[in-house]
Order: C-alpha cells, then structure tokens, then sequence
C-alpha cells in the first residue's frame, strides 16, 4: 500500500482540484467546476454534508501533496448503502493510489459509518476505474443502464460492489 493519507477536503484545496478536475483527460468524471469560485463553494458544503450523513469527502495527500479526491456518499433512502467514487491527478494515474484511498475510505465506512454495502460505479468504457475496483476487491454486479449524466448525455456505469465483512452471517 502506498504512503497515502486522506483528510477532509477544505476550501483552501480549491486550486488544486480546480486543476485537477479541469484536465481535458478527464473524460469520464462529471464533476468539472466551471470557475474556482464554484469550487470554492462546493468545498464549503462539504462540512454541512458530514454533519447530515449526506458524503464524506476526503482529500487524497501524498508527501503534504494534494493527488486526488475520495468520497462517500450515503444513499439517502437506504442509508446503509454508499457509493464510493474517486479521482486522481493524471501525473499519479496507474501508481495503485485509487486502491489505497479506497482502502482507507472503506474502512471508514465499515468501521465508523457501520455501513453494510459500498458501491463503486464507473462509466462502462473505463477500463482503469474498472480494474481498481476489481484490485479493491469489489464484486461485478452488473451494468446500470443510462442512469449517470455525464456532460449533457446519460450514459450506461458499470456496478461493482463490497459487503461489510462484520455484517456476515457467520460475525453476526
């Protein structure tokens, strides 16, 4: 595992994420804030977002080094449930860094969050994201259809997902 750290995401990380989710490589994440004042202001939700068991969204820090970002997000009808997704920087792509914050962001939501189901749904021709779910140990459910927006069209995900290990029926 690599020598990763996350902590929550804060309002002076802006910059950094503004640069790193405007990179035209970034083809098949939604979130491309328009201006850093956007971003500024989706950052300063964040808190509220915790404080109301919305997401949990975290900076991914390597060397004081802002990489990427790693969210949890409880599914408000079923709070049981959360999706996982991430970015990193595209110069830290293939280094294993989406599977260690993965690890790290999980064991939050098992542990802390005593959630019982993490998801992890990528666009279907995102081969990259598709491996790091597979190299997290995450399960291939199957294909979501036309149910993410990405720019103006919706697109098919595919659904991968992990279970609470403590919540099986031989820890329970």
């Amino acid at each position: 595992m690599s020598d990763i750290s996350l902590r929550f995401q804060e309002a002076g990380d802006a910059e950094r994420f503004f640069k790193i989710l405007n990179n035209p490589n970034f083809v098949f994440f939604s979130a491309k804030p328009k201006t850093l004042k956007d971003e500024i202001e989706w950052l300063q939700k964040r808190v509220e977002n915790r404080e109301r068991n919305i997401s949990y969204d975290y900076a991914i820090v390597l060397s004081d080094e802002i990489i990427g970002g790693i969210g949890i997000k409880i599914d408000q009808q079923r709070p049981y449930i959360a999706e996982i997704g991430y970015f990193i920087a595209e110069e830290y792509w293939g280094k294993g860094f989406a599977v260690s914050a993965i690890s790290l962001a999980e064991k939050f939501a098992f542990e802390e969050l005593g959630l019982h189901r993490l998801e992890i749904r990528m666009h279907v021709d995102n081969s990259a994201s598709q491996r790091v779910a597979e190299k997290s140990g995450y399960l291939y459910e199957g294909v979501v259809h036309g149910a993410f927006r990405l720019a103006d069209e919706f697109v098919d995900n595919h659904l991968f997902y992990k279970l609470n290990p403590a919540h099986s029926p031989g820890n329970q």
